[in-house]
């Protein structure tokens, strides 16, 4: 089973080192705020686009987390609320993507990033046709994880995928490639296949518990 907390940072509105060249990105947004709802606040950038500033940030995520947790929100938080945001301790991948993905209506998939860096498709949830794609990246630093939400996956990893059934296709940079989506297109039917995309050929893989 394949599992990442999301840690407290350092200090109150601090930048985990690293972090740099993903906020530098444009495939990618990055949440810094000081309270472990970063997992949030990319739901709430994928949903409502960029915000001004990351205090506004922090305000759609912690309205994600109250909806997900069942929790009051409103202008003047109860106590309980305050109480599980200030002591909450990171989103559990493992155990609460599943109901997150269905709580939200998204099919979402996770991605890393290697040493060599390169961004590879670690795992995937697909529940329903209907739902829409959620993109994620989760990188390690200082042995501290952080959720980063995908804004343009091609761009960022050259994986083309098809939009009909999200299925991988080919590499972006395939000699092939025009051939590649023709061919898979013209037999398409919207469903999802075997999970090809962890069968490419050249494509180096991550190290991943659950294979």
């Amino acid at each position: 089973t394949m599992m990442f907390h999301v840690y407290r940072l350092s200090k109150s509105g601090a930048k985990l080192p690293g972090l740099e060249e993903f906020i530098k990105s444009k495939s990618i947004q990055v949440y810094t705020e000081d309270d472990n709802l970063c997992m949030f606040a990319s739901y709430a950038f994928f949903n409502e686009g960029s915000f001004k500033d990351s205090r506004k940030a922090g305000q759609a995520a912690r309205r994600y987390f109250c909806d997900f947790y069942n929790l009051t929100h409103s202008a003047k938080m109860p106590v309980k609320t305050m109480e599980a945001i200030e002591s909450y301790q990171g989103f559990n991948i493992a155990s609460e993507l599943d109901d997150f993905c269905n709580h939200f209506k998204v099919n979402t998939r996770i991605y890393q990033y290697s040493k060599d860096k390169k961004y590879y498709l670690a795992d995937e949830r697909f529940f329903n046709s209907e739902y829409r794609q959620f993109n994620i990246l989760i990188t390690n630093v200082l042995n501290k994880s952080h959720v980063m939400y995908i804004k343009n996956v091609e761009n960022l990893t050259g994986l083309i995928f098809c939009d009909k059934c999200g299925d991988l296709v080919c590499r972006k940079t395939a000699i092939h490639r025009d051939k590649a989506l023709k061919a898979h297109m013209k037999h398409c039917d919207g469903k999802p296949g075997v999970h090809k995309r962890l069968e490419l050929d050249r494509v180096p893989q991550p190290y991943v518990p659950h294979i």
